[in-house]
């Protein structure tokens, strides 16, 4: 009869580097590496630390090294992050609201017009256009959100309070 141990929480010592740009994870990562981790692959520095879970001695070993790392090291350079919630766009939105706001808001204020060149037809010439994008656009843009998601993320919440709200699940009050 095998036994399977259970695994202990996430680590707070190591975790599983995720590189923003390409996606290529490397395991064993020391979250209190004092410079920023780079990709194997790309180079990278653009990531984040995914949790880890030990077995066994490890994850003892690991429960015991985290006091001393924090005392001789300091904080960690890539503390556990929050559990991710069912809204995962929304989180990246919550994480960079106040850099947003103030981007935005000198975008909208400041006067200036965005413009990028284009082709102009068969030729080599390229033209100055104004962007054709809201403010809205160019910040999800920037920081990697996706618009669409959101919106469905939206819909989803919607449907959640309504559900909490009467009590009966949305599946069962849909006509079709």
């Amino acid at each position: 009869m095998t036994t399977t141990e259970p695994e202990t929480l996430p680590c707070g010592v190591c975790g599983t580097w995720e590189c923003g740009e390409c996606g290529n994870k490397s395991p064993g990562r020391n979250r209190f590496f004092p410079w920023a981790h780079a990709c194997p692959k790309c180079k990278s520095t653009e990531g984040r630390m995914l949790p880890t879970n030990h077995r066994r001695r490890k994850a003892v070993d690991h429960a015991g090294d985290f006091p001393d790392m924090h005392a001789s090291m300091g904080a960690p350079r890539y503390p556990l992050e929050e559990p991710v919630s069912e809204y995962p766009e929304h989180d990246k939105l919550r994480a960079v609201q106040a850099e947003s706001e103030i981007i935005g808001q000198f975008l909208e204020e400041s006067g200036l017009v965005l413009a990028e060149y284009i082709d102009v037809g068969r030729t080599l010439d390229e033209r100055l256009v104004p962007v054709q994008k809201s403010t809205e656009q160019i910040l999800a843009s920037y920081f990697k959100i996706d618009l669409t998601v959101v919106d469905q993320e939206k819909k989803q919440m919607l449907v959640a309070m309504r559900e909490l709200n009467s009590g009966v699940p949305a599946s069962l009050t849909e006509t079709s």
